[in-house]
């Protein structure tokens, strides 16, 4: 059983600052969804019609020339090779790298994005469906969406569509959305 609703199953966004050593230039930031439930799944980070989406940096995003766009671009045997992609800048549903990870986008260009620059649109998303363990909120009731570094400000604004198991044995669920969710990084 499915039904489309509206509930507040998003409690805020949460930014945390990730120790980059100084090995590339700026700060990083992890950017997470707090959630009401651990049975809370979040499928997709997304902008449609007047529900845009934006994620900016006064200064531009570092971008390492390992990574992607994506967390599904980073290679883990890379990870340890290439200091500089540990701070890559890239959009997710839950995982970090590419190990097991089925984060995909739909009508998304990231080729500014990937030269430091920002993404912005009304029409595209990253999604993860919601079989896919990465979509589950869990225990610690949250979910990372991003990793961004940058020497700048950074603000995003994004809509996110999920789902909440209410009752297991049945498999029945609600599907929810949230619109207009913001935050902002790097301020002193």
């Amino acid at each position: 059983m499915s039904s489309l609703v509206s509930v507040a199953q998003i409690k805020g966004v949460t930014v945390e600052e990730i120790d980059n050593k100084g090995e590339v230039p700026g700060r990083t930031f992890r950017i997470y969804l707090e959630c009401t439930s651990e049975w809370d799944y979040v499928t997709s980070i997304f902008a449609f019609k007047e529900n845009d989406m934006y994620w900016r940096s006064t200064k531009p995003f570092f971008q390492s020339a390992y990574g992607g766009p994506l967390s599904s671009n980073i290679i883990r045997a890379t990870l340890m090779e290439k200091k500089d992609l540990k701070y890559d800048s890239w959009f997710t549903i839950g995982y970090v790298d590419n190990y097991n990870n089925a984060v995909s986008a739909f009508n998304l260009e990231f080729e500014d994005f990937e030269n430091g620059k920002e993404v912005a649109t009304n029409d595209g998303a990253w999604f993860a469906t919601p079989d896919k363990p990465q979509t589950k909120a869990g225990p610690s009731k949250r979910i990372l969406i991003a990793q961004l570094t940058s020497e700048g400000i950074i603000t995003g604004k994004f809509s996110v569509l999920g789902r909440t198991v209410t009752n297991y044995e049945k498999s029945e669920w609600d599907n929810w959305e949230e619109h207009d969710l913001t935050f902002t990084a790097g301020e002193k």
